[in-house]
């Protein structure tokens, strides 16, 4: 266990580095809104929802994914958190929470924000 809340660990080590870019997997677990929050400051930052979108199903957090599917889709990206999950399944459930986004939403948030993080 940590000896310190890891969110604040982060946010002391951004601003120690404020030009850095940088990719928060998890993306923040059951804390997912507090770490969108973090993301929302920063157009470095992109939040990874790999694991929470597949660790949290059925819970209150699937609620929480799909306000930031709907509401912050340019901040937001999904990964495949192999070996964890199958990739069949994580791309079944990705499919599912993405099926009522528009095209422009699911792109952002399934290929685009990741690719532009890169400068692809």
């Amino acid at each position: 266990m940590p000896g310190e809340d890891p969110y604040w660990q982060l946010v002391r080590a951004l601003n120690e580095v404020p030009d850095i870019s940088l990719i928060i997997a998890h993306g923040g677990g059951v804390r997912l809104l507090e770490y969108a929050e973090l993301v929302r400051f920063s157009p470095r930052l992109l939040l990874d929802v790999s694991l929470t979108i597949m660790k949290y199903r059925g819970s209150s957090i699937d609620s929480d994914l799909a306000f930031l599917f709907r509401s912050f889709d340019r901040r937001v990206c999904v990964g495949t958190d192999i070996p964890d999950w199958p990739f069949e399944d994580v791309q079944r459930v990705i499919a599912e929470a993405t099926s009522t986004l528009s095209a422009e939403k699911s792109a952002n948030i399934l290929h685009v924000n990741i690719e532009q993080f890169f400068g692809l």
